[in-house]
């Protein structure tokens, strides 16, 4: 048994110990979901996972992470949406592509960095608050120049495709 104390919702799941990490509620329709802790294998019969594994298990975990902390991810996946759109429309070669892709990752690296600095200087606030703060600012800065850029890089991508085919058309 967990030394921990028990909550409301621990004594009404029908598993008392084990990994919440696989316990599920039932779902949306009404019936019960399998319960999955039963078959979770127990801590001492786990295999570590290989280094390169679990290193993707931890970036998907901090790509889920980041989306819902920080409401800019959806506004980036908008405006990936719409340039991908407006790319397919006007035909843009593979060159055209890869830039975009270089800058559509760029953006998205500076605005990860941003939310790990932004939890940093929430760690150290207390003790150094005014440094805190400008770390923050830096950040921020950094992440906005990077869109600035970004913005300003697709915007000639589209804008010499736009020339080309109203120019010869």
């Amino acid at each position: 048994m967990s030394a921990l104390p028990k909550t409301a919702a621990a004594e009404t799941s029908p598993v008392e110990e084990g990994p919440r990490l696989f316990a599920r509620e039932a779902d949306d329709i009404g019936s019960p979901a399998p319960d999955l802790v039963e078959s979770a294998p127990s801590d001492a019969a786990r295999v570590p996972r290989a280094m390169w594994r679990q290193r993707l298990v931890d970036a998907e975990g901090g790509v889920k992470q980041a989306v819902r902390d920080d409401s800019v991810f959806f506004v980036q996946m908008f405006a990936a949406a719409t340039v991908g759109i407006l790319g397919v429309a006007l035909g843009l070669s593979a060159v055209e592509w890869a830039l975009i892709l270089a800058v559509g990752t760029c953006l998205t690296v500076a605005e990860l960095v941003r939310q790990v600095v932004r939890v940093a200087a929430g760690l150290c606030e207390d003790r150094h608050g005014s440094e805190a703060r400008r770390m923050l600012r830096l950040a921020t800065a950094a992440s906005s120049v990077a869109a600035v850029g970004g913005v300003l890089c697709t915007a000639m991508i589209f804008s010499a495709r736009l020339w080309q085919l109203f120019a010869t058309g």
